[in-house]
């Protein structure tokens, strides 16, 4: 699904599920291995035009943002997964994943959350 027009006109309920470039290929490499359905779709999302931002710049592409239309299964599964990798006892080798998943998690949390605030509305 792509979205052409500012970032300043996504309604607030859906401001969760913008996420910037660099947390999607992120994503995507901790996930690719344990969930590659999903990390497929986070490549297809990833070659969607990007939502525009006043801030962008076009000589740097990590500025781009993306809406991540993905389901509430496939979210906690991308949860599940960087929880996994978190709760994993961690050495020099496996460090920086661990860091990753931990600055991740945040973002799929909040949008996890946004899907069941959602939810909870609709019933």
């Amino acid at each position: 699904m792509a979205l052409d027009f500012e970032i300043g006109l996504v309604p607030p309920q859906y401001m969760d599920a913008i996420f910037n470039r660099g947390s999607l290929e992120l994503t995507y490499t901790l996930i690719k291995s344990k969930e590659p359905e999903i990390a497929l779709e986070l490549t297809r999302i990833l070659g969607n035009n990007p939502i525009c931002s006043r801030q962008f710049r076009a000589d740097n592409i990590h500025q781009e943002s993306f809406y991540v239309s993905l389901n509430s299964r496939q979210v906690r599964c991308v949860v599940e997964v960087l929880l996994a990798i978190i709760n994993t006892p961690y050495d020099d080798t496996t460090l920086g994943m661990n860091v990753v998943a931990k600055s991740l998690i945040e973002e799929w949390m909040k949008l996890a959350t946004a899907m069941m605030r959602e939810l909870n509305t609709d019933e």
